[in-house]
This record gives structure tokens, C-alpha cells and sequence, in this order.
């Protein structure tokens, strides 16, 4: 019993055994099963979540994708760009932009009419905004309750062409904003902003029927937006990583705490939003994935092995029970599986009709957008063509307003301005640019056009521009159809009116200049036709343009003579062909004027480049009498300097005959037979010397004593003498004029000009005939000095002295003044009377002319220069003074032996001591070597060597004191003078006679 009993033991512990072997392999398998089945529902849960969560984000990507699609078809309305285009013009909110933007509003109305998704409108509010910031159109009324937006700048997103959505949520509701830029001609210039709230996408992806253990979240940035909060809100967030740093498509799990302090595990995913800065993030518990085992709870159902066997029967129990629980979570899971992909069914149904939506809309959109193109290139070309033109008019351009602001401006008007398009268009007005006096002006164009009236539409005003240079401008104007605005062309004329000014000065300078000038001008047409002549050409000729309308009349009327014409027209037209245009032809010709006189002009013509003749008149007539005046004086001058050096000469040996002739009639008695020759010597002497003081008078090279005259006392006395010598059957006429004034003259030569004059009248009149003297108070102006060589305009007195003799033939006039020049026979005369007279005139500084033809007289004007001086002073007669020497020593110095010689006898015969020299350089010796000085020098300007002014300065050099007396054969008032300036003590002229010598030795030396 015992034995079987243990076999029955043993047996029933093996059984048992095997029964727990058993029931543990069962456990494991069942455990095992468990586990796989867990797994498996993780990872088909897990793969449905995230399909679940891509079909939602991919829905949610659709309506976002769809609502900027809306808003772009917006952008592409009409109604937009024509707003735009209207401001571009300048147009006000006055006259047209409030009406544009009540038709984009009204667009954006029907827009939220139309869109709604199941019964629920998808747009809350859609609103226009520029790029300043600055609301435009919104579709919510005035009046109506409008959220914060106050900062419209932070939803324009220029840099984001395809647009920009942002998720935002207060206490109050969750809402959504999608906004897109607009770009008008390329430029940024609005954005369209939409606002919707968050219960239309919750409906779309479905999440009012999810389970309340899920949260469904929308990411914008770091901000989680919920759709769905199955968890509790704050336990979900507890702990919750930054889902910006998950990764997407994976799956995580953290921990988090619940408000009751119970941790519970949470499995997060994020799936990014196509096309959108958004992420869908969903929340769940792991229990909900994984149920009450998880998959890590195998090791501990193995440790406890042990115990489920001991309770074998409970545990088989509670995994009965469990596996039923656990049958029934998978028919549950199961169902709601298949709920949800009734759901994904119907999500793809949904999906694939709005795909086929969207590609209709997307063609529709794609055709939308070609017609947009071709509208928005035809705009665009038109608009460059219109913006071309604007450009490229050549001048400055610009569209003013009503109110004169300027609302275009071209290239040309900123060059014009100084001012760039940004200074100009919309701010400033065109009258700033007007300079104040042209402004009321154009300012009552301005107005009156715009009322109607006709205004000039070109005319110039004067423009400042920036820099306040003020330039000249050419400005036209024009209303543009259907506005109350113009535009303007604004042309720079200021170099062109600077050049019409100096074409008109140079104008004014031609005219100036031919009518005011010296010479005759004229112009000839090609066809031989005269187009002008100046009032000289009149006063030459006389002739007129009525007178001599062609070449041909002149030349018939200006060499009346048939030869001189056709030599004249045979030398202009060779001259013509000869020389080419730009070339002067000079030629002179004797012409004959209009009243019959002739005159001879010289002709400077030049063919210009149109072919006309530019012709120079000079009347050379004067000119060329002149010449032959001015050729008589140097004639004269010649004759004089030649003459003087002669008489200078001649009076060395002049001074010799009549020194060596005195110291001879000394030693003689008036007895002895040599006294009479010898005084007939003497006599021919002085004559000589006469002779040769007449050349020196008509060389201006003797010595006049002026002092004031009254020339009617001396015509007087002149006339006393005349009466004894002319013939009684010559009248003698006096015709002297009261008050003459005075002259400064020497009286003894005026008289001997007047009875060379008066001899010669008489000699004029051998059969008898009148001889007048005239005189006269005279004024030579500058007119009359022009046409009479040697004449200095002045005050003068006149002396005229005529006769009515035979008279002179012009040869004869041209010679009357030159020395030894005579119409007389052989023995009648010297023919230096009129030379003599012409000399002293000359001496005076008066001028002398001789008036006469054959037949008709001579008549001699002789002009005497004014004084002014209170009548005539008297010549007081000085006693003759002692003039022998007394013992003085006296050194003279001369070039000739026979002056020294004869000087040396003279003066020691008077009781002088004398030493000789022959030249300066001994002069200067005798006086070095020798220890007293002399008493008194007489020295010859005329020496070889250094001469007579050299040696009186060196000798004043070495002695100061010493008295020096020059001497020489040319007048004390010519070169002699500056000699006596230096220094001389006086002056002798030569030849000089003993009494004369020997009286001035004595004023200087006493």
C-alpha cells in the first residue's frame, strides 16, 4: 500500500509535473501568443496612426493649398491691377480709387460667400494691405467689430512670394491667416491677408469623432495650436519635448504627469504640412497602443511561472478570463479599425475628388495664369511702349494734376530738374520750377485749360531748377482725354536763345559796324542785284538803292566813260576768276559820283560762301593828296637837313674871310690902297653870311627872339615900308580884324616874311593889281588837321596875304618852298625867299599854306599859334657896355685852324690872354696840366672826337665853376639848346662877328 501509495505519489507528482510542464508550456504559449499579439496591434496601431496622420496632413496641406489658390485668384482679378494702374497715373482716392477698392472688396464678399465646407463658411475675413502697411480694402463693413490687427506690417512677406500661413489661438477661438504678396509691373506692391477659424479644418480631417484619449495638435514654430484635446491639457504638455526636434515619421514616447500626480505614459508623433510652415503633432496614451501588458511584461511572467503553477488552476482561470478580455479588445480594435478605414475610405474618396478638383482647378488655374500672362505681357508691352515713348520724346516729360502735382516724370525732366523720380513723382508741384515772374502766367494757363478755354499749347517760360540755375525753355502742353490732367514737353532752349542772342548782337555789331563805319559797304547779290549799302556808300557816291539796283546801273553810272567802263569791268571779272572765295580783291579806281565829281576809291571785295560780293569803299582821295603833302614835307625836311649841314660848313669858312679881313682893316688906314678892298671883302662877307642865315632860317636852324606880337602893328608898319617900294599901280588892301589876339613871334622875321611875300606879289604883277593883307582869329579843329599835313589843331591868328597876279601852275606849287628853287630869270633872284619864309612859319610852330591857279592870284595863309597875354610889352634899348678885356685868360677850342687863329688874334688884340685847342680830349688836357683854371672857355659844339657836348660835361665834371661859352652855325633854340640846359654860360652864333663875340665874352666874364 505504502509502495503503491508512492508509486501513486510518484505517479501524482509526475503527473503533476507534467501537468505543470504542461501547464507551463501552455502559459508560455499562451503568454508568447500574448506578446506577438500585442506587437502586432502596437505596430498595426502605429502604422495607422501615422497613415492617419499623413492623409489628415495632407488634407490640411489641400486647404491651405486651396485658400492661397483663392487668394491668387484674387490677385489676378481685374479689379486689383486696376487700381494700381490708376494710382501709377497719379490718380486720387478723390477720382477713381475709392471706387477700385469698393470693387475689390466687393470680390472679396462673394469670395467668402462662396467657400464653406460642410454648412461652415471657410473665410472669416479677407483684407487688402499696401506695402507701406497702410489698410485698403477689407470685405468686413465699416462699423463692423474687427480683430487687433493694428500692425498690419507684420503679415507682409514680400520676400515669400508663394505666400505665408500662420496658426494662432487665444481664449476666445482658434484661427488661421494666409496671406500672399501682390506684385504689380514686378515691383512689390500689396498683400492679400485672409483670416479663417480652425473648426473648418477640424471638420476636414475629422477630428470632432476622435477618440477623448487623443490630442491633435498644430505646430506653428514652438506654439503647439490644439484641434483636440483628448488628454488632459496641461498633463499632455508636462514634461512634453520641443516637437521641433522630432523626428518626422517616427514615433516617441515620454513620460507625463497627470493634475492627480498619476504618471502615465504618452507616444507623440509630427508630420510636416506640405507646402506650409505647419506640422500636425498627435498625442495618445501608450496604454491605448499597447493595452495593460506591454511588451516588456514577458520576463516578469516567466519569474512568476512559480506562482501560476501553484495557482494553476486560478491563473489558467485568469488567463482564460484574460484572453477572453484580451479577444474582445481585438474585436473592439478590430471594429475600430474598420471604422477607421471606412473613414481612410472615405478621406481617400475625398481626397481623390478634391485631387480631381484640384487638377481641374489647377488647369483652369494653369489657363488663368496664360491669359493673366498674355494680359499682363500685353499690358506689360503696352506699358513699355507707353513708357518708351514717355522716355524717349527727346525732351523732358511729365503728367500733371489738377492740383499741379507732378505724377510722372521721364529721364529727361530729372537731367532738366536736378531732381530725381523719387523727389518728384507725387510730391512736388510743377510751379516750384517756374521762376517767379512767369508764375501767375502759367498758372492762369493751368486753370483756364482744365475749364476750357483755349490756351496756348506752346510757349516759353523761364525754368529754375534744383540748383537755381535758371534756364530758358520751350514748354507744350496738352489735355489727356477723359482726365483733368495734362502732360507737358519741356525743351532746353536756354544755348539756343543764348545763340539767337549772339546772333542778334553780332547782328546788332554788323549793323552797328556798317552803319556806323568810315567806309562804304555793299552787297551784291550772285545775280548781280545790290541787297544793301551802307549811309557811307550814300555819302561817297550819293547814289542810292534806287539808283543802282544792279552791278550794271553802277557801272554805267560810276564810269560814265564807254573806255574807263569797259577797262573797269574787264579788270573786275578777271579779278573774279583769278581769285576763289574767302580771297580779297583789292583794286582802286577813279569813280564818278552823282553830282558829277570824282573821286578815286579804293575797292576791297571778297566773294563769300553764298556767292554774294562783300564790297569795302574807301575814298582814297584825301588820303593819296596827303601822301603827296607828307611826301613835300619830308622832301622839305631832306632839303632843310642837307641845307643846314651846308650853312654850318660854309660859316667855318665864312668865320675864317671875315676874322682874317678884320685883323687886316685893324692895321690899315682909310688911306692905304688896300682898305677899300679890303672892305668890300668884309661886305661880301656879311652878305655870304646873309645868305647862309637864310638857309639856316628855312632849316629851322637859326635862333628866333619871340615875345609877344600884335600882328596888325607889325602888317601896319610893313605896309609903310611897301608903300616906298611897290609900284603905285598896286593897291595896297588892308583888312585887319578888331581884337585879334596875340602871337609869339619875332618881330624882325614876321617882317621879313611879310615883304617876301609882298616882293613876290609884286614881281606876280607887273601890270599892276591889288595886294591884300588880311588877318583873323582862327580855330583849326581836328577835321581840318586831318586833310593838312603839319597843321596842329589849335587856336591861331591868321595872316593872308593875296595877290592878283598871274598865279602858279600846280608843278610849281609843289616846289615854291624848296630852297633855290625859282621861276625868275638868271640874276632876279636866290629862290630862298619863299624857303626862308617857310622856315621861319616852321620856327614859329605856325603852319603855312599857298592857295593859287594860273590866272587867278596867289594867296598865302599864314597861322601863328595864340598866346595867352594882356597886350604887348615893349623893347626896352641897353646901353652898349665896354668890351675890352682885362687880362683874362681864355681857352678856345675848335676842329678849324683858320677860327683859331683868327679867334686868338682878335681876343689878344683886345686884352685877352688865349690858349688853342683842337679838340674836347686836348681841351680837357691843357686844363689837367695846368695849375689855374681859365677864366672862361669858348667851345664848338661841331668837333670830331667827343664832341662838344661830351667835352662841356667833363669839363663842368672837373670844375663846376667854370664859365663855358659854345658856339655854332644852328639855332640856340634847336640841338643847341639842351647843350645850353647843361651847363654853357652862354651862346655865340657862327660866323660871329668881332663886336659880337667880344660883348658876350664880356656878359659872361663880368
Amino acid at each position: 500500500m505504502g509502495l503503491f501509495a508512492g508509486f501513486l505519489g510518484t505517479r501524482a507528482r509526475g503527473v503533476t509535473i507534467v501537468a505543470g510542464l504542461l501547464l507551463i508550456g501552455y502559459i508560455s504559449f499562451l503568454v508568447g501568443m500574448n506578446y506577438i499579439s500585442l506587437v502586432r496591434l502596437q505596430k498595426s496601431t502605429l502604422e495607422q496612426l501615422g497613415v492617419d496622420m499623413e492623409k489628415r496632413a495632407t488634407a490640411i496641406g489641400y486647404f491651405f493649398a486651396e485658400r492661397k489658390n483663392d487668394l491668387r485668384n484674387l490677385a489676378a482679378s481685374r479689379t486689383i491691377s486696376a487700381f494700381f494702374e490708376n494710382k501709377a497715373l497719379g490718380m486720387s482716392m478723390e477720382y477713381g480709387l475709392r471706387a477700385s477698392l469698393l470693387s475689390i472688396s466687393k470680390n472679396f464678399d462673394r469670395l467668402l460667400a462662396e467657400r464653406e465646407f460642410q454648412g461652415y463658411k471657410i473665410f472669416d475675413r479677407i483684407a487688402l494691405i499696401d506695402r507701406n502697411g497702410k489698410l485698403l480694402a477689407d470685405s468686413q463693413p465699416e462699423g463692423a467689430k474687427k480683430g487687433r490687427e493694428k500692425d498690419w506690417k507684420r503679415f507682409l512677406t514680400p520676400e515669400n512670394p508663394g505666400g505665408d500661413i500662420i496658426v494662432s489661438h487665444d481664449k476666445q477661438s482658434l484661427k488661421w491667416t494666409v496671406s500672399i504678396p501682390y506684385f504689380f509691373k514686378k515691383r512689390y506692391a500689396a498683400q492679400i491677408v485672409a483670416w479663417g477659424s480652425l473648426k473648418g479644418v477640424c471638420r476636414l480631417v475629422g477630428v470632432e469623432g476622435e477618440s477623448p484619449g487623443r490630442s491633435l495638435f498644430i505646430s506653428c514654430g514652438k506654439e503647439l495650436i490644439p484641434l483636440h484635446a483628448g488628454l488632459p491639457y496641461e498633463a499632455a504638455l508636462t514634461n512634453l519635448p520641443n516637437l521641433a526636434t522630432l523626428e518626422t515619421g517616427k514615433t516617441c514616447q515620454f513620460s507625463a504627469v497627470d493634475k492627480d500626480g498619476t504618471r502615465m505614459d504618452i507616444l507623440a508623433a509630427r508630420v510636416p504640412i506640405k507646402n506650409t510652415p505647419l506640422s500636425l503633432v498627435f498625442l495618445l496614451p501608450a496604454s491605448q497602443v499597447f493595452g495593460p501588458i506591454a511588451p516588456w511584461h514577458l520576463p516578469l511572467a516567466m519569474a512568476i511561472i512559480a506562482i501560476i503553477i501553484l495557482g494553476g488552476i486560478i491563473i489558467a482561470f485568469r488567463i482564460n478570463a484574460q484572453k477572453l478580455i484580451l479577444h474582445t479588445r481585438l474585436e473592439e480594435i478590430s471594429k475600430s479599425e474598420e471604422k477607421i478605414r471606412e473613414k481612410n475610405r472615405q478621406l481617400e474618396q475625398e481626397i481623390d475628388n478634391r485631387k480631381r478638383a484640384e487638377e481641374a482647378l489647377r488647369k483652369a488655374q494653369e489657363e488663368l495664369e496664360i491669359r493673366i500672362k498674355e494680359r499682363t505681357r500685353e499690358l506689360s508691352e503696352s506699358e513699355a511702349m507707353y513708357r518708351t515713348i514717355f522716355e524717349s520724346t527727346g525732351t523732358a516729360t511729365v503728367i500733371i494734376e489738377e492740383d499741379t502735382t507732378i505724377s510722372m516724370a521721364n529721364t529727361e525732366f530729372e537731367k532738366l530738374s536736378g531732381c530725381s523720380k523719387g523727389e518728384l513723382e507725387g510730391r512736388m508741384s510743377w510751379t516750384e520750377f517756374v521762376v517767379r515772374e512767369d508764375l501767375e502766367r502759367m498758372k492762369e494757363y493751368h486753370i483756364k485749360r482744365r475749364e476750357g478755354s483755349e490756351e496756348p499749347e506752346e510757349y516759353e517760360f523761364r525754368f529754375i531748377d534744383k540748383q537755381g540755375n535758371v534756364k530758358n525753355v520751350l514748354n507744350k502742353v496738352a489735355m489727356i482725354p477723359g482726365t483733368r490732367k495734362s502732360i507737358a514737353s519741356l525743351l532746353d532752349i536756354t544755348p539756343r536763345k543764348k545763340g539767337e542772342e549772339a546772333l542778334e548782337r553780332e547782328k546788332e555789331k554788323f549793323r552797328v559796324l556798317t552803319e556806323k563805319s568810315p567806309l562804304g559797304i555793299s552787297i551784291v547779290q550772285e545775280d548781280g542785284r545790290y541787297k544793301y549799302i551802307n549811309p557811307k556808300f550814300i555819302e561817297i557816291f550819293g547814289y542810292t538803292l534806287e539808283d543802282i539796283p544792279t552791278g550794271r546801273d553802277w557801272f554805267r553810272k560810276a564810269f560814265p566813260d564807254k573806255e574807263k567802263r569797259k577797262e573797269a569791268i574787264s579788270t573786275w571779272f578777271s579779278d573774279l576768276k583769278r581769285l576763289g572765295r574767302g580771297e580779297i580783291r583789292t583794286r582802286t579806281f577813279t569813280t564818278t559820283c552823282k553830282d558829277g565829281s570824282q573821286k578815286m576809291i579804293q575797292f576791297r571785295a571778297v566773294t563769300t560762301e553764298t556767292g554774294d560780293q562783300f564790297i569795302i569803299y574807301e575814298d582814297i582821295t584825301e588820303k593819296r593828296r596827303l601822301e603827296v603833302q607828307l611826301q613835300q614835307a619830308q622832301k622839305m625836311e631832306a632839303i632843310g637837313t642837307l641845307a643846314g649841314g651846308i650853312a654850318h660848313d660854309f660859316n667855318n669858312l665864312l668865320q675864317a674871310i671875315s676874322g682874317y679881313t678884320e685883323i687886316l682893316l685893324m692895321s690899315k688906314d682909310r688911306g692905304d690902297p688896300d682898305y677899300d678892298k679890303l672892305v668890300n671883302i668884309q661886305a661880301s662877307a656879311r652878305r655870304a653870311s646873309e645868305l647862309v642865315r637864310q638857309i639856316l632860317t628855312f632849316s629851322r636852324k637859326v635862333e628866333s627872339k619871340l615875345r609877344p606880337v600884335d600882328l596888325n602893328q607889325e602888317v601896319r608898319q610893313v605896309q609903310k615900308l611897301l608903300e616906298r617900294i611897290i609900284p603905285r599901280m598896286i593897291d595896297i588892301e588892308l583888312h585887319l580884324q578888331e581884337g585879334l589876339k596875340i602871337t609869339n613871334a619875332d618881330p624882325a622875321q614876321m617882317e621879313q616874311v611879310m615883304m617876301n611875300l609882298a616882293v613876290n606879289a609884286r614881281d606876280a604883277m607887273p601890270e599892276g593889281g591889288r595886294l591884300v593883307f588880311e588877318t583873323a582869329n582862327r580855330v583849326l579843329d581836328q577835321e581840318y588837321c586831318k586833310t593838312h599835313l603839319g597843321a596842329v589843331p589849335g587856336e591861331y591868328v591868321l595872316l593872308s596875304i593875296s595877290d592878283t597876279g598871274c598865279g602858279m601852275d600846280r608843278q610849281t606849287l609843289e616846289h615854291i618852298f624848296e630852297p633855290f628853287y625859282t621861276t625868275k630869270g638868271v640874276g632876279s633872284g636866290t629862290g630862298l625867299g619863299l624857303s626862308m619864309v617857310y622856315g621861319i612859319v616852321k620856327n614859329h610852330g605856325g603852319y603855312i599854306m599857298c592857295y593859287s591857279e594860273p590866272g587867278e592870284g596867289t594867296t598865302f595863309k599864314v597861322y601863328l599859334p595864340v598866346i595867352k597875354q594882356e597886350g604887348v610889352e615893349q623893347e626896352e634899348k641897353k646901353e652898349e657896355k665896354e668890351i675890352r678885356g682885362g687880362g683874362e685868360v681864355i681857352l678856345l677850342v675848335d676842329d678849324e685852324e683858320d677860327i683859331l687863329n683868327t679867334g686868338k688874334e682878335m681876343l689878344t688884340r683886345f686884352g685877352y690872354g688865349v690858349i688853342t685847342a683842337r679838340s674836347g680830349e686836348e681841351a680837357i688836357e691843357i686844363i689837367k696840366e695846368t695849375d689855374t683854371a681859365p677864366d672862361l672857355v669858348i667851345l664848338d659844339l661841331s668837333m670830331p672826337g667827343m664832341g662838344g657836348r661830351r667835352c662841356l660835361e667833363k669839363l663842368l665834371e672837373m670844375d663846376p665853376e667854370l664859365k663855358i661859352i659854345i658856339s655854332s652855325g644852328y639855332s640856340a633854340n634847336g640841338t643847341v639848346r639842351a647843350t645850353l640846359d647843361s651847363g654853357a654860360a652862354g651862346f655865340i652864333g657862327k660866323p660871329y662877328q668881332l663886336k659880337d663875340m667880344l660883348k658876350k665874352v664880356r656878359e659872361v666874364l663880368d
